[in-house]
Parts: C-alpha cells; structure tokens; sequence
C-alpha cells in the first residue's frame, strides 16, 4: 500500500484529542469539590477523566510518528521539524503563564511555584536541568516536559538515527529494571515515557497497510482499557509508575490504531463541532485548571455551597472552564499561529495538528 500521506486529515484523532481534553476538565472539576469542601461527587466517576492524560501521551507519539516519520535519517529534516515542535508549544504556552504570573503576583489565586531564577527559567523551557525542581507556574503543564523530552529524542532520530535508538533502548531497558525499585529520577524513569514509543508503534502499523480492519483493533482496545478500569481502583491509576496505567497506554495504542484504520477504511464526516473542541484543546488543556480555580474561588467567597447543592454546579464550572479554554484558544492561540504561519507561509503545513496537547492550524481547511 502507498505510504499514508501527512496531509491527510484524521477526524477521529482530532476528535479523540479534544474528548481528551475535556475529559481532563471533568478530572479537575471533580477534584476541586474534592479539595476545596471535601465532596466526592457522582460516586468519584469524574476521577476517571484523569485517563486523559495517558490517551494525549500515547497520541503524541502516533501523530508525531505520522508527520514525521520519512524525516528519520534526513538531518536537513531537522530545523524545520524543530522549528514546528518549538512554534507550536511554546508561544502559546508562555503566553498563558505569563498571564498567569501576573495573576499571582496581583494576589489572585494562592500561587504555589518558585520565583527562583533556575526554577522559572526550567518552567519555562520545559525541560528540567536540576535535581530538584518545584511545580511550574501553569501546573498541568508537567506533562510537556514529558512531551519535550520525546521530541529531543525524536529530533536527534532525524539526525542520527543509530544513536537515538541505542539511546532509546538503553532508556527503556532502564525504565523496565529501575523504574519499580528507586526513586533516583520520577521523571526520567517514569512509565509516562513508554507512551510514546506506544504511540510510535500504532503508527508503524498504520503506514505499513498490513494491520486489518479497524473495527476489531477499536473493540480490542476498548476491551482491554474497560478490563483495566474494572479490576483496578482510580487512585492505582496515578502516577509514573503505575502498571495499571501501563497497561491501559497499551490499550490507547491498540484504540487509536484501530480508529485510524477504520477511518481509512470507511469514508465519514464527524461533527464540526468535536472538531472544534479538537482544534483547541491545545489552549483548553493549558487553560482550563485556572479557569475552574476562578470558579471555586468564587463558590467559596460567597458561600455558594450553602445555597446550591456541589452537583448542580458541575456541569456550569465544567462549561466555564470549556468556554475559557476555547476563549483562549479563539483570542490568543489562533492569532499567534496566523501571524507565525503568515511570516513562514510558504512552509508545508498540516492539515491536521502534529501534537495531541496542541491546537489547530488556522491556515488548515476551514472548520
């Protein structure tokens, strides 16, 4: 079969990504009636919107592998692929942070970072040089680092594909024998890293033509995630070096293969409006948490608790929070990106986003 184009736009991924996101907005909702009054609503199911996060990872790793996968051993590939990965993060990112700063410094919210030169400017190019480092202002953004360190190994792949996989092995043999029996490093041992190269290889399957039909991949991996939600507790799911959460990243790999496949194989338009939420969910991801610290600040202040039952008031914090991510989104994340693609306008560019935590292109087909 020809090799999958990188134009082509994948509806059910971009979907799926946006879904992603929100279920990540219910997670956070949940857990601020659970921190600020003590409620554990709607029998905890909100806690499972924390599988997000792992579905991003694993996507990252398949979008990534689709966009760029003929770039591997062209090191004149490089500068454009770092390029994309830097214009596509971190603009937007700042942006928000900064505007969050600026919040905590005015007295808004109960900031609990580090002003200190090393950690800031660590926050702030998402990556950690440091033994010891604090939260970053924008505190779901721990798993861009996850992210940058992927796209570092991925980018010396395109350079020098020989040493990044004898560097991919070694790190993986000492994810698999270190990870369960230290805690030299949270983060560089961290299950969270296997995501990637999941993804990685869902896409190998999708590009070589030869993987099935995707309908049963969908119901295996639906199976397998339900088996895993089933028989393990919220709370075992947390953490970096959870083999339940393993487990279920391998059933994302097997669902997102399964998806694409069948979008290939069968000819359907999803509704515009999950692709829209799918196109900011970059700026929903990162703007969200803040968003639902506002609302709780408020129910908190005047005592809305007393006057309104925590359940009623879900679904209008969960929509408050959506509404400023897409605000963010519409407002900041989409002028950004014009501008940028208006200075580089002759640069191919996806139809589709390259990054599960990222927005869309608003050069891309109309939505």
């Amino acid at each position: 079969m020809p090799e999958v184009q990188a134009s082509r736009q994948l509806q059910t991924i971009q979907v799926g990504r946006g879904l992603a996101a929100l279920a990540i907005v219910f997670y956070h909702t949940s857990l601020l009636f659970e921190q600020r009054a003590d409620l554990i609503l709607f029998d905890g199911a909100g806690g499972y919107g924390y599988m997000g996060v792992p579905f991003f990872f694993v996507l990252s790793g398949f979008i990534i592998g689709h966009a760029h996968f003929a770039d591997l051993g062209r090191p004149d590939r490089l500068p454009p692929f770092v390029r994309k990965r830097f214009l596509r993060v971190y603009p937007v990112y700042w942006v928000l942070s900064a505007l969050f700063v600026c919040a905590a410094i005015s007295g808004m919210g109960e900031p609990d970072f580090s002003y200190a030169p090393a950690e800031f400017v660590q926050a702030h190019l998402l990556i950690h040089v440091t033994p010891n480092f604090g939260p970053p202002p924008l505190k779901v953004a721990w798993t861009l680092f996850y992210e940058i360190r992927f796209y570092l190994l991925f980018a010396l792949a395109i350079a020098y594909p020989r040493p990044a996989m004898v560097l991919a092995c070694v790190w993986g043999f000492a994810i698999a024998t270190l990870s369960p029996w230290n805690d030299l490093s949270a983060e560089w041992l961290s299950y969270w890293n296997l995501a990637f190269p999941l993804g990685l290889m869902a896409c190998l399957l999708f590009r070589s033509g030869a993987a099935g039909f995707g309908s049963g991949y969908v119901w295996l991996g639906s199976v397998a995630i339900m088996a895993v939600v089933c028989a393990t507790p919220i709370p075992a799911f947390h953490g970096g070096r959870s083999l339940p959460m393993l487990a279920m990243m391998a059933g994302f790999a097997v669902l997102i293969l399964g998806l694409a496949l069948l979008e290939r194989q069968r000819a359907f338009c999803l509704p515009r409006g999950l692709m829209f939420l799918g196109d900011a969910s970059y700026s929903l991801y990162l703007a969200h948490s803040a968003a639902i610290a506002v609302a709780g600040s408020v129910i908190i202040r005047f005592d809305v608790l007393d006057s309104v039952s925590a359940e009623l008031l879900y679904l209008p914090i969960v929509a408050f929070a959506v509404m400023g991510g897409i605000s963010a989104h519409l407002v900041i994340e989409r002028p950004l990106i014009a501008a940028m693609n208006s200075r580089r306008a002759s640069a191919p560019r996806l139809s589709f986003s390259e990054t599960a935590l990222e927005g869309s292109n608003p050069g891309s087909d109309p939505r």
